[in-house]
């Protein structure tokens, strides 16, 4: 996991540029990027190793399922790492290292 804290340092990573820019985590999740160092869309499974491997502090992806998040999960959380999963079919996940912070009006999981 990333020993990164603050979110202007940070590499943040989603699914894809258009999902979470029609999704309803786009207000957030625009002024996150802008607030990041860098961003990038990876995909889905491979941006949650990335996180859990310590190359980025956090990786989100709008409209999920419960299966969606099963092998990420458990990698991100093996690793140190934890996050904001839903139980219901269409949720949003973001996984991240350590407790949630606030940077503005944006949530940040930096390091505990």
């Amino acid at each position: 996991m990333s020993t990164i804290s603050r979110l202007d340092d940070a590499q943040v990573l989603y699914r894809s540029l258009g999902d979470m820019s029609h999704s309803r985590m786009a207000p957030g999740f625009q002024r996150l990027v802008r607030a990041a160092w860098r961003e990038r869309g990876f995909g889905d499974f491979w941006g949650y190793t990335l996180v859990a491997d310590g190359v980025a502090e956090a990786m989100m992806e709008p409209d999920l399922h419960p299966w969606d998040l099963a092998v990420p999960w458990i990698l991100v959380e093996g690793a140190g790492g934890g996050g904001s999963p839903t139980s219901t079919a269409g949720g949003a996940s973001i996984g991240a290292r350590g407790s949630r912070r606030t940077a503005g009006s944006t949530t940040w999981c930096g390091p505990s």
